[in-house]
């Protein structure tokens, strides 16, 4: 396992964390490999981003061919605030990802310890919060498969903080296949393909989504 801040305290977002490198504003750095995580967990992802356009997560951003599988998340931060242009863009596993590529995010989770805020008070601005993606891109092909998140999702845009894949442009969609989530939103595009996928409220009813409710 990797643990990148000590996270023993309950306010260990308040004793000067280490800033994770995986934040980055405008310029984008794509990681195309396959991260294979054999089932460990990254603990203590801290990130806080204050710039225009800032992408962030685990990686800055996904690109073609990348494969993203085992791993799990606990006890991270990831928030950003912006008011001057588009962004935040927040994951924890990538801010975004590159145009016309083929991503795969496979038998991942992040838990109930994690937050993901985006902020942007500008008045036309746009901005997106992810439980593993923070913004999908143009002509993409992004599948997530027998992944879960339990952790918080927030953004200034209501829609577009979802448990998977934030905000989209360019008609993206994305498919989420074997998956559920406590307390998000599955997705945010009518187009995402959906199939044995499983949340509770405030979750959208839609074709491949059973919704659960406490008894």
């Amino acid at each position: 396992d990797i643990c990148l801040n000590d996270t023993s305290a309950p306010n260990w977002k308040e004793n000067s964390p280490k800033q994770w490198v995986g934040g980055c504003d405008n310029d984008h750095f794509y990681f195309s490999g396959t991260l294979e995580g054999d089932g460990h967990i990254v603990s203590g992802l801290y990130i806080n981003g204050k710039t225009d356009w800032f992408y962030g997560g685990l990686f800055n951003g996904l690109g073609n061919g990348a494969v993203i599988r085992n791993v799990g998340l606990t006890n991270a931060s990831v928030t950003g605030e912006n008011a001057k242009a588009d962004g935040p863009f927040l994951g924890t596993l990538a801010g975004n990802l590159q145009n016309n590529s083929t991503v795969n995010v496979v038998g991942c989770w992040v838990d109930d310890t994690v937050t993901v805020k985006a902020t942007n008070s500008g008045s036309s601005n746009s901005e997106g919060a992810g439980g593993f993606i923070g913004c999908g891109a143009s002509g993409m092909s992004l599948t997530f498969s027998n992944c879960y998140f339990t952790g918080t999702v927030a953004c200034s845009d209501p829609t577009a903080a979802t448990a998977f894949c934030g905000s989209t442009w360019g008609g993206a969609n994305a498919t989420i296949v074997n998956c559920y989530t406590v307390g998000s939103k599955v997705c945010r595009d009518s187009n995402d393909s959906t199939k044995n996928v499983y949340a509770t409220a405030p979750a959208v009813e839609r074709t491949g989504v059973t919704i659960l409710t406490e008894n």
